[in-house]
């Protein structure tokens, strides 16, 4: 699904922009979880077009080579007025 979506940006020379504001980041031994919310637009020949928004959940563990890899990777759709109430620091 994402690599079409990529695709067909790079094809119409299209370049994005992508915010995060992470409401809850959880790091124990073994286990990084991130939960927050996303901004993405497209940005054209310099010109910022309308946005998306969206809300995500991240978990990660390490593998047995040591590198980090995504075991859960969710997002859903939300609204302009989710994404500016949401808090704007760091966890």
């Amino acid at each position: 699904m994402f690599r079409g979506f990529f695709d067909a940006m790079r094809a119409d020379s299209v370049t994005l922009a992508l915010d995060f504001r992470i409401v809850r980041r959880e790091l124990a031994p073994g286990l990084a979880a991130d939960v927050g919310y996303y901004q993405l637009a497209p940005v054209r020949r310099g010109t910022r077009g309308a946005a998306s928004y969206g809300r995500f959940t991240t978990v990660l563990r390490p593998g047995g080579d040591g590198r980090w890899r995504f075991v859960v990777d969710g997002y859903t759709g939300t609204t302009l007025e989710e994404w500016d109430a949401a808090p704007r620091r760091e966890p």
